[in-house]
């Protein structure tokens, strides 16, 4: 597979859709935008960005370059974003508009241009809020497919917004890969796998507790590998009976400093560790205790006890 320019692998990523794009860097659109087609077979996965169109909502960027001049590309980025009735905007400065997230956190927006600029802005229930819906649900295949089906080991797939690169690494290494929705029961089919994949995806992983519950079961009754990125990452920790919630500063946050305030397992309290996403434990009453503990999250009651080895560890970003 050719490069590909940021710009085209992030408005394809299915992690985004519905979020509206800010990029920081000065220039974007110079590579342009390749033809989005590739055979489905051991090395690729039918597409060359990460999905089959466009997944944001909104695109933001300082200035976009008019002319490209990648070798692959077949047009512009403005002339993507038109045929795909994707709105964007230039000649912004977006670095201030970056140091409004960091402030805040994300935020929900709107673009506007024209004389809609003049307009008293919207009150905060008139804004579309995507973390409302179920976004796994949009983006996740409808139907199981499969992947370099004669491929030596076997290994599924929950789409929950699966970014295409993540299946090419898959098949590129010789695995034989079933694509399965973001909510099948990967119990009735477990047996005819050596492994299983939970893919990112975008929005709320509340939304997606059905596969948390089914998941459990996994857990506790399968003995094969079991993986998790982004959104999948999540729904493990939701099925172990942790609670997930959104970090204010989620957007593309990376490397979280936590502070321990228990120790649990090899956990000690009092250091700093490095994560990615930060999985809660929901408050649990426990019937030795006399204490009385606040009432169970949603996701304790749907899972029921917590498995002792995860221990009772809390944590604050710092």
């Amino acid at each position: 597979m050719t490069d590909i320019s940021v710009d085209t692998e992030s408005m394809t990523d299915p992690s985004y859709r519905g979020q509206i794009l800010v990029f920081t860097s000065p220039m974007i659109g110079n590579y342009g935008v390749p033809k989005n087609s590739a055979p489905f077979d051991s090395q690729d996965v039918g597409v060359v960005l990460e999905s089959e169109g466009i997944q944001c909502a909104g695109v933001i960027v300082g200035d976009v370059a008019e002319k490209f001049s990648h070798y692959t590309a077949v047009e512009s980025l403005a002339a993507w974003c038109k045929r795909n009735n994707v709105p964007g905007i230039t000649g912004v400065d977006t670095r201030a508009i970056t140091r409004l997230l960091r402030d805040q956190g994300t935020t929900l927006g709107r673009i506007a241009v024209g004389t809609d600029t003049g307009l008293p802005a919207p009150e905060e229930s008139e804004y579309w809020d995507p973390s409302q819906e179920n976004l796994v649900d949009q983006v996740s295949t409808k139907t199981p497919y499969q992947l370099n089906p004669n491929g030596s080991i076997k290994i599924a797939v929950l789409d929950f917004g699966a970014k295409a690169n993540i299946l090419r690494s898959l098949v590129r290494r010789d695995a034989a890969v079933t694509v399965f929705p973001w909510d099948y029961d990967f119990n009735a089919v477990r047996h005819e796998y050596d492994g299983l994949f939970l893919t990112n995806g975008p929005g709320d992983p509340g939304q997606c507790m059905d596969a948390a519950l089914k998941l459990r079961r996994t857990l506790e009754e399968w003995d094969k590998p079991i993986f998790g990125i982004c959104m999948g990452h999540q729904i493990i920790g939701m099925a172990a009976g942790l609670d997930a919630y959104r970090m204010t500063f989620g957007n593309r946050g990376h490397n979280q400093p936590v502070l321990a305030l228990a120790s649990a397992g090899s956990i000690k309290a009092g250091r700093v560790y490095v994560t990615r996403y930060v999985l809660v434990l929901p408050t649990i009453y426990y019937p030795t205790n006399s204490r009385v503990q606040s009432k169970p999250s949603v996701c304790s009651q749907a899972t029921g006890s917590i498995p002792s080895r995860l221990g009772t560890l809390l944590h604050q970003l710092q």
